[in-house]
């Protein structure tokens, strides 16, 4: 989720929010006005602090709950809990993607608010604990809303990134508590004066945060190569399995190349995407361009491209629109049957090479395949691009994953039988494992490479396996 998404939800739901507040202070008012002032000519002060604050509760909470429960859509499968700790930040570690830093910073900051309003709502609420308490009930209660209605995911992390954002809050009125005094004292007030020491202390949850997530990034940053989705988080149970080699497995220790991919900025690939837009006589729409966290997107200026293109290896997906099937127009119509130079041909005019090496395919319905897995002296082209073409002679779309790699450097890898050796102690990622597994039957084990978080190009052995019986593949990270 990126920042803007988070103002549209908080926008989305502050109307309902804003109604909930316009019905509780309507209530209210009758209450005092009606009940307390004229029937039971009650005379206290009418309470416009406390009301204030419980508006800006209560607007929170609907935002919150209506971002949380209302906006998700439910998940129709098994309740399902992650009881992990920590196992979202090794995640966002291993894959380091900036949509799963920012999912858990802005879990963290969701709850700030909550902290730092609750102690203007009772004096109750101005000392710690009873605000910690309260941080931690209402994210329980989420929580188990989302895992019995089946709205979310039942997690340990959320728990604590939540209860942390209460402290940081409560943390933060506290200084604010501290500065008010202050001045209140300068203008000849009689308050309680806080401790500034007191006051400081309260800041550790933020300083602490902070210190975590600088020391993350520091550390990724003085890292030579990047990390790798395939790295195991937590260790599988493996003593109840019944493991069994059908492989041989080589010790000897090796050592293979690291390879680089080119990772773009946007100013590549805008000009990536006008080359690709002047050849079909148009030009980029800066005004529908959208940038995300690894993918660029434009149009033209009528609307009729589109094109996609990753910033990792510039992988690029084009789509024209003037162009969809439409039994009206048999130009339209996918045209099979082409040969390679006459698609090689077509791609060309829109500035797409296709490698010498490539294996040329005939998907059928005008739909073509090439593949390239082709090894030279210091540098791997390696990928698909596939594409549909019409009646018309057009190219319809296409997806061009076809990447080249650099040679960055030699590194010594494991050897099979050590990679083996992980994978009996559990130490793998399989997305695809479930808890009961009985058997796993190891057929072979080949290297092959995996792209990281740094745009490398990793070793990373792959054991084809049969788990209770369903062909799946297990990878291990090769490099010590």
């Amino acid at each position: 989720m990126r920042l803007t998404d988070l103002f549209h939800l908080a926008e989305k739901y502050l109307i309902l929010g804003m109604i909930a507040v316009g019905l509780i202070v309507g209530i209210f008012c009758i209450w005092y006005f009606i009940l307390y002032r004229r029937l039971l000519h009650g005379t206290d002060g009418f309470p416009l602090k406390k009301l204030a604050a419980t508006a800006l509760i209560l607007c929170y909470l609907v935002i919150v709950l209506g971002a949380v429960m209302l906006d998700r859509s439910s998940i129709w499968q098994a309740s399902r809990a992650v009881l992990y700790p920590f196992q979202s930040y090794l995640d966002a570690w291993y894959s380091f993607s900036g949509r799963a830093w920012r999912n858990l910073i802005l879990n963290i900051c969701m709850f700030v608010p909550l902290g730092l309003l609750l102690p203007f709502y009772s004096r109750r609420f101005q000392k710690a604990v009873p605000v910690y308490l309260a941080g931690l009930s209402f994210t329980l209660v989420i929580e188990l809303a989302q895992l019995l209605l089946k709205r979310g995911i039942f997690e340990t992390d959320d728990i604590l990134n939540n209860t942390l954002g209460t402290m940081i809050g409560y943390g933060l009125f506290r200084l604010l508590q501290f500065f008010y005094s202050r001045i209140q004292a300068k203008n000849g007030a009689s308050l309680e004066q806080p401790s500034a020491l007191a006051a400081a202390l309260y800041q550790l949850p933020l300083v602490l945060t902070a210190l975590l997530f600088g020391t993350i990034f520091t550390v990724y940053q003085l890292q030579e190569f990047g990390n790798l989705r395939e790295h195991y988080i937590h260790r599988f149970q493996m003593s109840a399995v019944d493991l069994s080699l059908e492989a041989q497995l080589s010790d000897s220790p090796q050592s293979v190349p690291v390879y680089r991919m080119q990772i773009a900025d946007k100013t590549q690939t805008r000009a990536l995407a006008q080359d690709l837009f002047a050849a079909l006589g148009t030009r980029i729409d800066d005004s529908e361009t959208q940038i995300y966290d690894e993918t660029a997107i434009y149009w033209d200026t009528d609307r009729t491209y589109s094109v996609w293109i990753d910033f990792a290896g510039c992988p690029t997906r084009f789509t024209d629109f003037g162009s969809f099937p439409d039994e009206a127009d048999k130009k339209t119509i996918g045209k099979p049957g082409c040969s390679q130079a006459e698609i090689c041909a077509a791609l060309e005019k829109l500035g797409v090479t296709v490698p010498d090496s490539a294996a040329f395919s005939d998907l059928g319905d005008g739909a073509y395949r090439f593949e390239v897995d082709t090894l030279f002296d210091e540098h791997l082209v390696q990928g698909t691009l596939s594409c549909t073409y019409n009646q018309g002679n057009q190219i319809h779309t296409f997806h061009n994953a076809v990447i080249t790699y650099e040679k960055a450097c030699e590194r010594p890898i494991l050897s099979e039988q050590e990679a083996f050796r992980l994978l009996q102690d559990g130490k793998f990622r399989a997305d695809h494992w479930k808890d009961g597994t009985a058997s796993v039957i190891i057929h072979a084990v080949r290297l092959h490479y995996v792209a990281d978080s740094k745009g490398f190009y990793q070793p990373v052995y792959a054991f084809d396996a049969a788990i209770d019986g369903e062909q799946n593949v297990i990878e291990i990270p090769a490099l010590p």
